[in-house]
């Protein structure tokens, strides 16, 4: 199973920009490699590079070799697909994007199989390597959690027995439960089939307790290379000690004070919705006063992002009741800033055109951008020259243009790294203060919310298990599932069995 991979000198242009800028790297043997590095860093475009997946009008050079045998980079796609499956296999971050929802997932793991092999070929083995039971070949990728998606995922990766399994960001999207999940599932199967693996991450803290080696990539460049305990414990570059500063920050054991004891803005009250047979939300209740931040936690699936769109009217409850008592009422941030803006629009007709929706003056751009935090220069490019932070400043730019009282936020940084992460934060905590503004925050990560929110609400299951500030949530919490959530973000405190089948819900 062993692989020999080296690359020297590697570089990529891609319309006249150099993006990677001369990669030396080596592997070999079962190591398990973490490289990390902030959004745009080159992590990703350099694993893109040793499957042959860069872009159309990308522009590689350098030498390629595996197992000695050299490997023209820019090689034809037949090429590339012999080496694709075959000899490495890549998990990709979205799970929701690298399945095709038309296609039951059974025949998506067995896609990847060639064809002399397809015959041979025990769906039923795979499913149970990764947990999952064998109806689930059976089963549609929208009828699966996003952890059950990326089993799948992982499956269909595995079935072409590559010697290399490299995972992108592969749990970034998902609650911390399931990110231990399916951390330990993969060292497992690591361990089992004594392959290597690389994992692109932006979260440092993943790579000390994950991988033997590091990476530091900044710019397009390896910035930084050893241990992982070298790395974390002693950083030389800048790169690295920025990361972990950032992570520190969010570690920090001091709490938010952002409880401001004001008058009640919004209140929900026995809320309940249904879906079909599943109770998305059940006797759901929750208040929000002026100025400050109250968050919502809980796993995929609990309920939170229902509960968002039932406060803003998205979705429509089946009972219950919901009172804003502000003039300007809310607005919504949501997760993924790639989806949320118009590609087709610059962002200036973007805010602008929120500006108008709202009946405010188009005078207030400028004082709008400054509150947000998004560069003037920006204004004039569209949302795909914009990196993951500079579209999710953009985003909240926009909630802000009808000068809201209340700001909901779903999972707005869990898709960005953790030096953006902070930026961002900082950014909402100095608008709550500065405009009392009431924030709602929705995560899957304890600790944003230690840092920003000042009562906790924690859901499980479509109901609110535990209630109070987020000191008593983290010091004393008295329900399991809190409990359980505060273990599993440690990343390996908490007791799981990567071998355990996942049931169906």
């Amino acid at each position: 199973m062993t692989i020999k991979i080296e690359i020297s000198g590697l570089r990529v242009q891609i319309s006249g920009n150099e993006v990677l800028k001369g990669i030396d790297f080596k592997l070999g043997g079962s190591e398990s490699v973490g490289i990390v590095g902030q959004s745009g860093s080159g992590k990703t475009m350099m694993m893109r590079s040793l499957i042959g997946l860069l872009p159309n009008q990308a522009k590689p050079l350098g030498d390629y070799r595996i197992d000695e045998q050299s490997i023209p980079l820019d090689a034809r796609e037949k090429q590339w697909a012999k080496i694709r499956g075959s000899a490495i296999s890549m998990v990709m971050q979205d799970p929701f994007t690298a399945l095709d929802p038309l296609k039951k997932c059974g025949k998506q793991i067995l896609d990847g199989v060639p064809k002399q092999k397809k015959a041979a070929f025990d769906i039923v083995s795979a499913l149970k390597e990764v947990g999952l039971p064998a109806d689930a070949a059976d089963r549609y990728p929208f009828e699966l959690s996003g952890g059950q998606r990326q089993r799948i995922v992982i499956a269909a990766s595995l079935a072409t027995q590559p010697r290399l399994l490299i995972a992108d960001e592969a749990t970034t999207a998902l609650d911390v439960i399931t990110q231990k999940e399916i951390l330990d599932l993969i060292d497992s199967i690591r361990s089992v089939r004594a392959m290597p693996l690389i994992i692109i991450t932006h979260n440092i803290r993943l790579a000390k307790t994950r991988c033997d080696r590091v990476l530091v990539m900044e710019n397009g460049k390896i910035v930084e290379e050893g241990s992982a305990l070298k790395i974390t414990e002693q950083p030389r570059s800048e790169a690295a000690k920025e990361l972990i500063e950032a992570d520190r920050f969010l570690q920090v054991k001091s709490f938010s004070d952002s409880h401001s004891g004001g008058d009640t803005l919004l209140r929900a009250i026995n809320l309940n919705k249904q879906f079909g047979s599943v109770n998305a939300l059940t006797d759901v209740s929750i208040d929000v006063c002026a100025g400050e931040c109250v968050g919502i936690v809980g796993q995929s699936g609990s309920g939170k992002t229902t509960l968002a769109r039932c406060l803003v009217g998205l979705t429509k409850a089946d009972s219950g009741s919901v009172k804003y008592f502000g003039t300007n009422r809310a607005q919504i941030v949501f997760q993924d800033p790639y989806a949320s803006l118009n590609p087709a629009h610059t962002i200036r007709y973007i805010l602008e055109s929120a500006l108008k929706a709202s009946n405010r003056p188009l005078s207030e751009l400028e004082a709008l951008i400054s509150l947000a935090e998004v560069p003037k220069e920006l204004l004039d490019r569209k949302p795909a020259k914009l990196s993951g932070g500079q579209r999710q400043r953009v985003a909240i730019a926009r909630a802000l243009a009808p000068r809201p009282d209340l700001l909901i936020c779903d999972e707005s940084v869990s898709a960005l790294d953790v030096v953006v992460q902070n930026q961002i934060l900082n950014m909402l905590e100095k608008l709550r203060r500065e405009r009392c503004l009431a924030i709602l925050f929705i995560t899957h990560d304890l600790s944003v919310l230690r840092m920003i929110a000042g009562r906790v609400y924690v859901m499980n299951e479509g109901r609110v298990v535990e209630h109070g500030t987020t000191r008593q949530i983290f010091e004393s919490a008295k329900n399991s599932y809190t409990k359980t959530l505060i273990e599993a973000a440690a990343f390996g405190s908490a007791e799981s069995n990567p071998g355990e089948l996942i049931p169906f819900i």
